[in-house]
C-alpha cells in the first residue's frame, strides 16, 4: 500500500539528534496501485510519546480518518508526516500502524526508530584527557606541592559523541 521507494526496508528510522533540537519530520506518501479502493480506516504510533503524526493533502489541509484513495491513484496527493520532538534523552522503538481494506495486508507495521541523546559539553578527547592526566593545579602549596584529588573521589567522565559516527567506550575500573 505504502508504495513510497523509502519504505522497501520498512523502516523509518529517524538516526540520532540531541534533546531540544529542532523537530525531525519524515513524511510517507501513500498510494494505491491495486484494483480497488482502498480505504485507510486508521493510522496511529505505538510506542513513544515524543513521536506524533499528522495525515494531509500535498497542500497540508488535514485528512480525517478514515478516507479514500482511489484505484490508480499516484503517491503525490496524500501525505503521512511522522514527527519527532526531542524532549528527552532516550532511544526510541515505536511502530507506525496503517489499517485498511487491503485484500492483502490490511494491518501494516512500519518500525519507527530514533536516539535521542542528552545535550552535553565537551569532546571525547576532552573527558578522556580529564580522566586519564591529573588535573592541572590551581594553587601549589610550597611545602605540599600540587593538590591533587583524594584517591576516594568519584571520577565523572561526560562525552560528547559525533551523533554521525560510530563509536565504543571500554572502561575497566581496577
Amino acid at each position: 500500500m505504502l508504495t513510497r521507494d523509502a519504505l522497501a526496508l520498512r523502516t523509518i528510522d529517524f538516526c540520532a539528534t540531541t534533546v531540544g533540537h529542532q523537530a525531525l519530520t519524515r513524511e510517507i506518501f501513500p498510494g494505491n496501485n491495486g484494483t480497488a479502493d482502498l480505504i485507510v480506516q486508521s493510522i496511529e504510533i505505538i510506542g513513544d510519546r515524543q513521536l506524533s503524526l499528522t495525515v494531509s493533502t500535498i497542500g497540508n489541509d488535514l485528512v480525517p480518518m478514515p478516507f479514500t484513495i482511489p484505484t490508480g491513484l499516484g503517491v503525490l496527493t496524500f501525505k503521512i508526516t511522522v514527527r519527532l520532538d526531542s524532549v528527552s534523552p532516550a532511544a526510541i522503538f515505536s511502530t507506525l500502524r496503517v489499517v485498511s481494506n487491503d485484500a492483502d495486508s490490511p494491518i501494516v507495521d512500519y518500525p519507527l526508530r530514533a536516539m535521542v541523546l542528552a545535550d552535553i559539553e565537551g569532546t571525547v578527547e576532552e573527558a578522556f584527557l580529564n580522566l586519564f592526566l591529573p588535573p592541572a593545579p590551581s594553587t601549589l602549596s610550597k611545602a605540599n606541592g600540587p593538590t591533587a584529588p583524594a584517591p576516594d573521589n568519584v571520577q565523572t567522565v561526560t562525552l560528547r559523541l559525533d551523533t554521525n559516527a560510530a563509536h565504543t567506550v571500554t572502561s575497566e575500573i581496577p
